[in-house]
């Protein structure tokens, strides 16, 4: 198989590499260069800024792949200048879409759409945010591409996902979160509400299988899927086990989520979705890829996960800001920490 993956160094296209690779696939990523990673034996790189159509046309010029994976797009107008290029190169074209395509967890979702907790490939999309909303109309691109004969695409819809090169994200936060560090010196966390509501992540390793096995999937064609884990987890045991990874029990006060929304403003970016419960079923993806199997509890990533973080130093940050002073207020107000 020739693959080509924009971006092709991020987390998930790592373990996306790593899964092709194991499928002996020839693997080319494509990207402007400028992210210093390990590039794995056998992987060619093509140098090019994907969002400069013309030399993203230029540097594939006379080459034709049986799979492109898209893990960059994110603006409409980007995704109709990838069908452009792609055009005559490629068989299948697989989008790296979110499940914020969805809305806010459950809450938008009302019935027949919804008859559990747990959100399908079927359910109504309405994303709260432009990040959403981008996405779907990448997908509505795609899609069209695809009824046009264009490409087979294919949408992939992952959820939390993380791994070595990047900590796992909190309920606050998406990029390098306070609370993993304060928990490591012994310091309250805040989560939303009575932290019971439910969540899912998945490791790189997983959510790669998924994508090296979709290519060239004929069942796959025209078709989104979750691309999520098994385990569905309260946000209070995912710090629970956050802390036994770092070795520490972790101290956290329960706040309701429009509380700390108007305090902590943009700080509490992630709190417009992890506020309701966010979780999603990978049953269709299981049975299109029957590959896809989770393989790496949460338990077992997250301590990996951590371990990562401290050999790259992360912990260095000596305070954290804008975390505290919240910590303060809800202290102040009577609020208390519980031990997990």
């Amino acid at each position: 198989m020739q693959v080509l993956i924009i971006g092709g160094t991020g987390i998930i296209s790592v373990g996306i590499v790593n899964a092709l690779l194991a499928r002996n696939a020839n693997v080319t990523i494509l990207n402007r260069g400028k992210t210093k990673v390990s590039i794995p034996a056998g992987v060619e790189v093509l140098i090019a800024d994907r969002y400069d159509e013309p030399a993203l046309a230029a540097a594939i010029a006379g080459r034709r792949f049986d799979a492109v994976i898209d893990m960059v797009c994110s603006q409409p107008a980007i995704a109709e200048a990838a069908v452009r290029v792609f055009a005559n190169h490629c068989t299948q074209y697989i989008f790296c879409s979110t499940v914020a395509t969805y809305g806010d967890g459950v809450r938008q979702l009302k019935p027949p759409e919804v008859t559990g907790v747990l959100v399908t490939e079927d359910c109504a999309q309405d994303p709260p945010n432009d990040y959403g909303r981008n996405k779907l109309a990448c997908e509505v691109v795609f899609l069209r591409a695809h009824a046009d004969g264009v490409f087979a695409t294919t949408i992939v819809r992952p959820q939390i996902t993380y791994g070595p090169g990047k900590l796992i994200n909190d309920q606050l936060q998406w990029e390098d979160p306070a609370a993993w560090y304060r928990i490591e010196r012994d310091l309250p966390v805040l989560c939303s509400g009575d932290g019971v509501g439910l969540t899912q992540a998945t490791h790189r390793d997983d959510v790669g299988l998924f994508f090296a096995h979709a290519v060239l999937e004929p069942r796959t064609y025209g078709q989104a899927y979750n691309v999520v884990g098994d385990e569905l987890l309260t946000w209070r045991e995912f710090y629970r086990q956050v802390g036994v990874a770092l070795g520490r029990r972790v101290q956290l006060i329960s706040m309701p989520a429009d509380w700390l929304i108007e305090h902590g403003g943009d700080f509490c970016e992630l709190l417009g979705n992890t506020r309701y419960h966010h979780v999603y079923s990978a049953a269709k993806a299981k049975q299109d890829v029957p590959a896809f199997r989770c393989r790496i509890n949460f338990a077992e990533g997250v301590t990996q996960n951590m371990k990562d973080g401290k050999r790259r130093g992360v912990w260095r940050r000596s305070d954290d800001p804008r975390y505290q002073p919240l910590v303060d207020a809800a202290m102040g107000i009577g609020m208390k920490a519980i031990e997990l």
